[in-house]
């Protein structure tokens, strides 16, 4: 408690995004996620666009993420894959997913 009253606003910030990092990284055994979903996933955390999620609330945030995913975007998660698997995707698509990320941020509760 010492330590984290110590902090400044910047340094406990990205303390919480590494936190929120390990989280999202964090997958069940033998059940891997699916390229594309993982993709999205640590677009949004390497970002910032998860900063205000908190950190106990990640699972479920990404949970709820995949869902909504598969639910309303699996040809855009498809064209991730089918794609740019072997090349970095243009401003764009980068574009687009932060706009998916960010509508879908709207709708968590």
């Amino acid at each position: 408690a010492q330590f984290g009253s110590d902090l400044d606003k910047g340094t406990k910030a990205q303390i919480d995004r590494g936190l929120r990092i390990q989280e999202v990284l964090k997958q069940p055994q033998y059940n891997p996620l699916p390229v594309a979903n993982e993709v999205m996933v640590i677009y949004a955390v390497t970002n910032g666009l998860m900063d205000d999620v908190p950190v106990d609330q990640v699972k479920r945030w990404e949970n709820a993420f995949h869902e909504y995913l598969h639910n309303t975007h699996q040809e855009f998660l498809d064209s991730l894959v089918r794609d740019y698997a072997r090349k970095k995707a243009p401003k764009e698509v980068l574009d687009q997913m932060t706009a998916i990320i960010n509508q879908f941020k709207k709708t968590f509760v």
